[in-house]
């Protein structure tokens, strides 16, 4: 419980600096604001321009591409308030020896490095995508019920947990590498595979996309549970794939702590 409490208490604390140092920086806020406005307008206006030749895409009616649409809106807004710029700073403090300063405090070393900043101009970003998916759950004909919403919360989270995992993969071969970027550009480029509904992959690209890069499980399972056509075994294997994948990020972390050259010595 102590343990607990005190992680608590030093992310309150967190965020408390990060709020402050927001604050300095007005302009920069509603700049950030501003270019994510244009980010998540492009996402919705790419699919309403299918729409406006067609009436489903790959089965999925309107409504039900813009409840996919917003949940991918939500895993990035609340991706880049908490996570983001912590695991981009990362490569930075690894090479500097600045990684010293962090894996001396009283808690969890992975647990500060990942948390340490937080964004207030993303976290406005999250409340405009639940804004867009109350509309959309709104356009759906049938009421909604407990089980679709639990399910589709649950299965976002889990997406979470996946997209924190695979993105952290990207900059821990910075301890071996001592490359400022690692992976960034490339899982950036795949990252796209994401915004796109599960329907239009087939084959090898669904197999790879759903195992080693399971960027599909990450945004449309979601919406498939609450559509209705995610069988509880697809459901198992996302939870499955999200602890495996987060127990394997803490294990190269823990590698790589090993390996780390510090900055005294």
């Amino acid at each position: 419980m102590n343990f607990l409490k005190r992680h608590l208490r030093t992310y309150a604390a967190l965020v408390r600096f990060s709020l402050s140092r927001t604050l300095e920086f007005r302009v920069d806020f509603f700049f950030r604001f501003f270019m994510d406005c244009i980010f998540y307008a492009l996402s919705i206006a790419f699919f309403e321009v299918l729409f406006l030749h067609t009436d489903h895409l790959g089965g999925w009616q309107r409504h039900e591409v813009l409840l996919f649409v917003s949940g991918g809106l939500l895993l990035d807004g609340v991706f880049m308030t908490i996570i983001a710029r912590n695991v981009w700073e990362l490569p930075r403090l690894v090479n500097k020896g600045e990684l010293d300063f962090q894996i001396l405090r009283p808690v969890s070393p992975l647990f500060f490095v990942m948390t340490r900043h937080f964004e207030f101009s993303s976290l406005m970003n999250v409340f405009l995508a639940i804004g867009i998916m109350a509309y959309a759950v709104n356009l759906f004909p049938e009421p909604l019920s407990a089980a679709q919403l639990a399910g589709f919360l649950f299965l976002l989270a889990n997406g979470f947990i996946l997209m924190t995992a695979m993105r952290m993969f990207t900059v821990l071969p910075v301890f071996w590498t001592h490359s400022d970027l690692g992976f960034h550009m490339l899982y950036m480029s795949l990252e796209q595979v994401s915004e796109r509904p599960e329907v239009i992959f087939r084959g090898l690209t669904h197999l790879l996309f759903t195992t080693l890069l399971p960027f599909i499980v990450i945004t449309s399972f979601p919406a498939r549970w609450f559509f209705g056509s995610l069988s509880w075994l697809e459901f198992s294997y996302a939870v499955a794939l999200s602890v495996g994948f987060f127990g394997l990020m803490v294990f190269i972390w823990g590698r790589g702590l090993r390996v780390y050259s510090s900055a005294s010595s």
